[in-house]
């Protein structure tokens, strides 16, 4: 797998490995003993997509909101 190059989008390139492959892309770390698939950042918007079901990470959110 190449490396992923862009940090503003996701590209469709990310998308297929993800709905292909099921795993994370890379070492994006964990988020709530979860593991992060795909992290993009661009100005104050932040996208993480994480293992899991539909369900909300409430307590992790707040506590970035806050840092803010």
């Amino acid at each position: 797998m190449g490396r992923i190059i862009t940090l503003k989008c996701v590209t469709t390139l990310e998308k297929l490995k993800l709905l292909e492959k099921r795993k994370p892309l890379g070492e994006f770390g964990d988020i709530a003993d979860r593991k992060i698939c795909l992290k993009k950042e661009f100005g104050n918007v932040c996208l993480i997509i994480f293992e899991g079901n539909h369900e909300m990470l409430t307590e992790y959110a707040i506590n970035e909101l806050l840092e803010y």
